[in-house]
């Protein structure tokens, strides 16, 4: 397993994840993408293998590059803006104090499906 962060901006998240994959000679069915989502309320996860980008631009790039949808993602819930905020603007901000017991929970259960995606090869 190889845990990478890309230095590129979010929204082209693809730039970094194709020749990672082709540097390391595996295919997207190996790739697991850990990703936030604001059409998932906070502390809700998903597991979801395939699919469109819903909207995440970083999600986007990643199809565009490789070509193919047939990647895992784990779908971290953030929720939505309030109205009237940009939703670019709401996702970079900090998580507010009283939000911080959710998100360690989703942390945990995401560590913990991360590792039994592990077990399962």
């Amino acid at each position: 397993m190889i845990l990478a962060k890309p230095r590129t901006f979010m929204n082209l998240s693809g730039k970094a994840v194709k020749p990672l994959l082709q540097g390391l000679r595996q295919t997207p069915d190996k790739l697991l993408v850990i990703h936030d989502d604001v059409d998932l309320t906070l502390g809700r996860i998903k597991l979801k293998y395939r699919g469109g980008d819903a909207g995440h631009k970083g999600i986007r790039s990643i199809l565009e590059e490789l070509g193919t949808d047939e990647f895992t993602r784990i779908r971290v819930g953030v929720g939505r803006p309030p109205i009237g905020q940009e939703t670019a603007d709401y996702v970079l901000n900090p998580f507010d104090p009283s939000e911080e017991e959710a998100v360690a929970r989703e942390v945990e259960e995401a560590v913990a499906i991360v590792e039994n995606l592990l077990k399962q090869d």
